[in-house]
């Protein structure tokens, strides 16, 4: 990434994201690099982190957070008929 190029907009889904410092690590420096000269974002930092730390989950954050996945069509397919396996359900 060229350190003048100007970034994308930062999302609330991704400051929550660089709380968990699960983003890649170029859009984490870059998001770095951004909160350390913007009053704005910081102030939006501590509300998302204070939101999540209030209870204020939906089910998206509760997916992201988690990092829950969905089962395959076979597996579902497994599951209807009663032969998916024990570590499954």
């Amino acid at each position: 990434m060229n350190p003048s190029a100007p970034i994308p907009p930062i999302t609330d889904q991704e400051l929550l994201a660089y709380l968990d410092e699960a983003l890649p690590a170029a859009r984490m420096a870059a998001i770095e690099g951004v909160l350390r000269g913007d009053t704005e974002l910081q102030q939006r930092l501590v509300q998302v982190a204070g939101g999540r730390e209030a209870g204020v989950h939906g089910l998206r954050e509760i997916w992201r957070r988690h990092r829950l996945s969905c089962l395959t069509r076979s597996q579902w397919g497994a599951y209807m008929l009663g032969t998916l396996d024990e570590a499954w359900q």
